[in-house]
């Protein structure tokens, strides 16, 4: 639990301070405070990045333990991992799937400190070019931390990366399926990034404007949902 307390005692508990502000703005507290963006404020300072991505690293060790029971792997021959940090959730498949090649993309400062052998390391931003190479990708909590316009931009680059048919996994929370609407979470992404957390059908139409179809959702956890699609 460390990490994870370092995350929420220090930034988001500044933040949640001023949550009276938020919910009368519509704009996020973080950046009143702070001057910068949750994100550039994290990559430019190294050991705030670091504990970060450890914080996400312990949720994903326990989210993502069985991960390859959950995922329909049985045409995928390359699977990467977009924004996967240090590939905890890679990992598990890169474990239960010897024959697969598995790759985990983040920026440099992050992959830079990932400790595997087992995986294909790739390094650079989801805002620009992603590797090619890999007829599936997977991506967990991402689209969550970002507005409309700059999920889009993420999910063009994801369907340029894929091949024809490509398929993409997309792990999220769906709030329409979640019994409280996940609406503490909601607060925190617009208090922290200026985002919010969607409901299935808002995943659905940011799928298919960024040329993705073909749905199938299941359920992960209690409240994470994986969202199975393919490249048209």
């Amino acid at each position: 639990m460390a990490f994870i307390c370092l995350l929420w005692a220090d930034e988001h508990l500044n933040a949640w301070r001023q949550l009276s502000s938020v919910i009368r703005t519509g704009q996020p507290s973080f950046e009143n405070i702070y001057q910068s963006s949750f994100f550039d404020y994290l990559n430019s300072k190294p050991e705030k990045l670091r504990d970060y991505h450890k914080a996400m690293h312990e949720y994903a060790i326990d989210d993502y333990r069985d991960i390859f029971i959950h995922l329909d792997l049985r045409s995928t021959k390359a699977i990467l991992d977009v924004g996967g940090g240090f590939g905890a959730l890679i990992g598990n498949i890169a474990n239960a799937h010897k024959d697969l090649k598995c790759g985990l993309f983040d920026l440099p400062e992050v992959i830079a400190q990932v400790q595997r052998d087992d995986v294909y390391l790739h390094s650079g931003t989801f805002f620009n070019k992603l590797p090619e190479g890999y007829d599936t990708i997977v991506m967990s909590r991402i689209i969550h931390d970002w507005d409309d316009h700059k999920s889009g931009r993420i999910l063009n680059n994801v369907h340029e990366a894929l091949p024809p048919r490509g398929v993409l996994f997309l792990i999220e929370n769906l709030t329409d399926r979640i019994t409280n609407r996940a609406s503490g979470l909601t607060l925190n992404m617009l208090a922290m990034c200026r985002s919010f957390e969607r409901t299935e059908s808002e995943y659905l139409m940011l799928l298919e404007q960024n040329g993705f179809g073909e749905f199938q959702i299941k359920p992960l956890n209690s409240i994470q949902y994986i969202i199975q699609c393919h490249k048209l």
